[in-house]
């Protein structure tokens, strides 16, 4: 899937990370790293992409997927600290104290939001159910990192 060829009309890449490839070794480190099954669209965005910030003018925020490096150093340094569900993937968040995650949550699997303080599913708010949704789709954006 080419999912910057793609893109949601309501998103504008504002810049892709310093492209670090994305190796056979680093996903298969992400896979040990998480405690749920990845999705398959997710890697093939990291594969692809490895990294984007996203901007949507029209709903005025800022959306920023981590690469994988980043999500391992996440959970190398912060993750050790940070209080959340067992059963998450951190992949971004707004810039802010948001973050964006993948989760097995009150309304089932999908990519949630939260604050960045504690990652819990009662302060969660399902966001949809895949990558592909929301980049490509759109759906969910209209409410992202808002209550």
């Amino acid at each position: 899937m080419r999912f910057l060829d793609n893109l949601s009309s309501l998103l504008e890449v504002v810049g892709t990370k310093d492209k670090q490839s994305v190796t056979n070794e680093d996903i298969n480190k992400l896979m040990q790293l998480s405690s749920i099954k990845i999705p398959d669209d997710y890697l093939s965005f990291l594969r692809e992409i490895n990294g984007l910030e996203l901007e949507s003018i029209e709903l005025g925020y800022t959306l920023y997927l981590w690469s994988v490096q980043e999500i391992e150093f996440f959970y190398q340094d912060q993750g050790r600290i940070l209080k959340m569900e067992k059963d998450t993937l951190i992949i971004g968040d707004d810039l802010g104290d948001l973050c964006l995650f993948y989760g097995n949550g009150n309304e089932g699997f999908g990519i949630y939001y939260s604050e960045m303080s504690g990652i819990f599913y009662q302060r969660a708010h399902k966001v949809c159910d895949s990558l592909t949704e929301l980049l490509i789709e759109g759906k969910g954006l209209d409410h992202i990192f808002y209550n």
